[in-house]
């Protein structure tokens, strides 16, 4: 979608609504803030989109805002029209709205009264909630854009491919790691056998590689850090995730750095081709566009785990609960 299908112009009463909307939008993210671009507002014409917020790390999603009439109809009516967009956002105008001036209007906004009301709509017919509409906050909006701009579908489909390099990678380690190690591994991520134990351990350095690459390009103090390599070996990993711990992320970092050092002492060499087929794993899933939600693993897990309690009750300790948590 060319940019300038959503110029700016003086419009109507609910055209005004949007550019209050989208400005509201932009002050929920910092990086929203630095890139004013990422939300765009539309406030001239009858038949272009409302809004669209496209930071370049999610999929874009369009948000039609509308006072009355068949609410969800515009949404409905761009995903159909965009290949790329897969989520539409139909938003309520509140009626108190309509008698504001901006300054009250924004003012409105940012404490959330009167609450807007909001439904979810996807390409592939989902709709959230299947009737009526959400009521929150404009944080609230902002939080739900980028956990439902990819469909299910689409999630499901790239899930496959990751399983794809998991798999390859446990292959690896399971003809090349010592059984001792491999047990030790296992009993770690709370798995029964080594297959499951290689896998759970997998997804764990997938998910510590994906927060890295979001903290880097996020430029958060955390990683000021290092990008992650394409060419990755072992020890550089440990010392860039160590250098990420020094700072916060205790619940990813730690239990990474413990098992992949195991690994690396038993074979170095087992361990750099794995971690190679997950460097493809985090090609995919970043050539996807999920956003800063890094919940990968939630999906994963039913396509790996022989044994879903047991899964399920390594990634719901505290010590490992932010690895599906999102990352903000």
């Amino acid at each position: 979608m060319a940019k300038r299908q959503w110029t700016r112009g003086r419009g109507t009463r609910e055209d005004s609504f949007n550019g209050w909307l989208g400005e509201a939008l932009r002050q929920t993210s910092a990086r929203w803030r630095r890139d004013p671009d990422t939300v765009q507002i539309e406030r001239q014409g009858r038949d272009r989109l409302d809004i669209v917020v496209d930071d370049r790390h999610m999929q874009p999603v369009v948000i039609e805002t509308s006072y009355g009439g068949d609410r969800d109809a515009d949404a409905r009516k761009y995903l159909d029209r965009y290949a790329n967009i897969d989520t539409g956002i139909a938003v309520v105008v509140p009626p108190a709205f309509k008698a504001m001036q901006e300054t009250e209007a924004r003012e409105a906004l940012s404490l959330g009264r009167p609450p807007l009301e909001y439904a979810v709509l996807q390409r592939d017919g989902h709709r959230f909630p299947s009737s009526g509409y959400i009521k929150g906050t404009v944080r609230d909006l902002a939080a739900i854009i980028p956990a439902a701009a990819v469909t299910r579908e689409r999630l499901a489909d790239l899930a496959d491919v990751v399983v794809e390099h998991i798999d390859r990678a446990r292959s690896i380690l399971e003809a090349r790691i010592p059984r001792a190690t491999a047990d030790e591994i296992a009993d770690v991520v709370h798995q029964r056998s080594h297959m499951t134990g290689y896998r759970t351990l997998l997804v764990l350095w997938l998910d510590a590689m994906l927060v890295q690459a979001h903290l880097h390009s996020a430029q958060t103090p955390a990683a000021e850090a290092l990008p992650l390599a394409r060419e990755v070996s072992a020890a550089k990993l440990v010392a860039a995730w160590e250098d990420i711990l020094a700072t916060n992320w205790r619940s990813i970092f730690k239990p990474a750095i413990d098992c992949l050092d195991k690994v690396r002492r038993a074979n170095r060499h087992a361990a750099t081709a794995a971690l190679r087929e997950l460097i493809r794993a985090v090609d995919a899933i970043e050539e996807a566009r999920l956003g800063d939600h890094i919940n990968i693993a939630a999906e994963l897990f039913p396509k790996l785990s022989e044994d879903r309690k047991s899964a399920a009750a390594f990634y719901t300790t505290p010590a490992t609960a932010e690895t599906v948590a999102a990352v903000c």
